[in-house]
């Protein structure tokens, strides 16, 4: 899973009896504290710096002759969380005028979200995404392209009550092909996380592979056929190729001659054999292989039955593993070398 991290930065300024404060309340967990700064207009003799913490005393600082224009900066070393700081300034000028100031501030301090999902909790049929994240999420904001990586919608969803478990996120049903769903989820301190997804994926029409019986090789008459495949692939790729990083997915099936432990090896080394022929071809994209044996049969049989519409394969092309599916029970892809 791919996710992106923004750290966020609030900066405020604040002046008061000739000294500038900055504060910088946020601070990404890996990456350093948040802090206050000041910086006097004029030569400062003598100044006192008391900082509390949640309402206890945290830092006291005394400073003598700082020059005009100097910078000083005090980092707030804290553990993960939110925090409120209360910030007193006492001293003087060079010439004798008083410095007395006190304001409030918070930091926070927090690690990267991560979020989570599986390809079975993409359902773009059904038009919804769910996933985790390592804290409370408070609003999604969701933008779908379609295959020219155009915008064909966009939505915030404010979740309420915040949650980092199940985050379900919905869309008006589109007429475009989708190509990505991008999805940036944001806590309570506008922090936020983004994942794409990619659930586009295209199956190729072909003629069957006729194999001899018990058999996984790929025999010289039925090269045309997998000839025709070839191109059609290679069309899809031109297609969309540039939009996505494209993989083929080849998922074998048998009928239900023969026992279901040899059918599942043998769904196998079928589905390997046909995916050895594309790269033999010329096609050099990743190729993934895949055998079901007789789990899932296309036209439901008694055992023993010998049923061509079952000894079939299926040519999918995306950019991620198919999701798990009645066609696809489960997930165990291998790649040709």
């Amino acid at each position: 899973m791919r996710y992106l991290l923004i750290i966020s930065f609030f900066i405020s300024t604040l002046v008061f009896a000739k000294l500038e404060y900055s504060i910088q309340e946020f601070s990404d967990y890996n990456k350093g504290y948040p802090s206050f700064s000041f910086t006097p207009d004029k030569r400062v003799g003598n100044l006192t710096l008391t900082i509390k913490k949640n309402g206890k005393l945290f830092i006291k600082k005394k400073y003598k002759n700082i020059t005009r224009g100097v910078k000083k900066t005090i980092k707030l070393k804290q553990k993960e969380g939110e925090v409120k700081y209360t910030v007193s300034l006492k001293g003087s000028h060079f010439d004798d005028e008083t410095i007395e100031d006190s304001f409030e501030m918070k930091g926070v301090r927090v690690k990267p979200i991560k979020l989570f999902f599986k390809a079975s909790d993409v359902d773009v049929e059904n038009r919804d995404v769910k996933f985790d994240a390592s804290r409370k999420i408070t609003k999604v904001e969701v933008t779908i392209y379609n295959t020219q990586k155009k915008v064909i919608y966009k939505k915030e969803n404010i979740i309420n009550p915040p949650t980092k478990k199940g985050i379900s996120i919905t869309w008006d049903k589109l007429n475009d092909e989708i190509l990505t769903i991008n999805v940036n989820a944001y806590d309570k301190w506008n922090y936020w996380s983004g994942m794409n997804i990619n659930p586009f994926s295209v199956n190729i029409p072909h003629k069957e592979i006729e194999f001899d019986s018990g058999k996984w090789n790929v025999k010289k008459e039925e090269m045309p056929k997998m000839k025709d495949s070839y191109k059609k692939v290679r069309g899809a790729i031109n297609k969309y190729g540039k939009a996505l990083k494209l993989k083929l997915y080849i998922a074998g099936y048998t009928d239900t001659v023969g026992d279901k432990n040899s059918n599942l090896k043998l769904s196998e080394k079928r589905a390997k054999a046909i995916a050895k022929a594309f790269k033999k071809l010329g096609l050099n994209i990743p190729i993934y292989y895949q055998g079901f044996g007789e789990s899932v049969l296309r036209k439901k049989t008694k055992d023993e039955v010998d049923e061509a519409m079952n000894r079939r394969a299926i040519y999918v092309l995306s950019s991620q593993s198919p999701a798990v599916s009645k066609t696809i029970p489960y997930i165990h892809w291998k790649r040709i070398k």
